[in-house]
């Protein structure tokens, strides 16, 4: 008598640990028992659960290319801008080259432009490289970003207060963190009108992490803000839209960390908090350094 209980306890399990398995046809039993009934409701119920997994997953896929597809846009625009500078100072190098006063000018225009496309490649890279390993944090980590979100602020005239105050040692999952706050500056953007203003600050208070990402918008929609906080129920109710949202508080959600959203009619301000994890210290001979 206990043993459809037990089944149905066991496929439970299974679905509390993100499993959704169907009950085996062997187990299934007659349809026209009460316990036969309840299998295969069970096993619908299941089958929905896998494909709604299946589905955001292809969405946060989709999503994330589309990402990159905008970010690498940015970056050709960031890249060939200093790059025709260079071409020009490498012409100006053929015809004046002998001046002194040429080389010296054209060399530091050089060293600037070079350093300038290392700068964005290096961001880029960083921010969506597939190692993401607690590391320390380090407060280029986050004026990084500001390179990343340059492009859409001068193509919308925005104007971007940045107040990057990080002076603590913790040690936090850079790569996952760095794309929250990625995604959340785009969004900003994309929000605000043309004009308009865009403000990022962070700071460390008692071992954790707070930043504070503002716009001009209209306002973030309760949905949205839904989606924000990963509730896949209002993410369906969207049709799909701001998986960029979802995963921001999917990455949240794995720092530890906590959102909290305020919204109005011409203000949007966004709030992560995120613990830090102590600095591992590490002994060589008697001197100890902080890694």
């Amino acid at each position: 008598m206990l043993r459809p209980v037990d089944v149905l306890a066991r496929q439970f399990e299974q679905l509390r640990h993100g499993e959704a398995a169907a009950i085996p046809a062997s187990e299934l039993g007659s349809a026209d028992t009460e316990f036969g009934q309840v299998f295969r409701r069970f096993n619908a119920m299941a089958a929905a659960v896998k494909e709604r997994n299946a589905l955001a997953d292809r969405l946060a896929a989709e999503e994330r290319l589309a990402s990159l597809g905008r970010l690498a846009t940015g970056m050709a625009h960031e890249i060939n801008n200093p790059l025709g500078g260079l071409l020009n100072t490498l012409d100006t190098l053929r015809t004046h080259g002998h001046r002194a006063e040429v080389r010296h000018t054209s060399v530091a225009l050089l060293e600037r432009g070079l350093h300038g496309i290392r700068d964005v490649v290096r961001s880029l890279l960083v921010t969506y490289k597939a190692s993401d390993g607690v590391a320390p944090l380090r407060p280029q980590h986050l004026d990084d970003l500001r390179i990343l979100v340059q492009h859409e602020v001068a193509r919308r005239r925005l104007q971007l207060a940045w107040d990057n105050c990080v002076d603590c040692v913790g040690r936090v999952r850079v790569g996952l963190l760095r794309q929250a706050a990625l995604n959340l500056l785009l969004n900003a953007c994309s929000a605000s009108p043309v004009g308009g203003r865009v403000g990022f600050r962070a700071r460390c208070v008692d071992g954790r992490l707070l930043l504070e990402i503002e716009d001009e918008g209209p306002g973030l929609p309760a949905t949205s803000a839904a989606v924000l906080r990963g509730e896949a129920r209002a993410m369906t109710e969207q049709d799909g839209r701001g998986v960029g949202l979802w995963m921001v508080g999917q990455c949240v959600e794995t720092l530890n960390g906590r959102l909290e959203v305020e919204t109005s009619p011409g203000r949007t301000c966004i709030r992560l908090d995120v613990p830090l994890a102590a600095p591992e210290i590490a002994r060589i001979g008697e001197v100890e350094r902080v890694a």
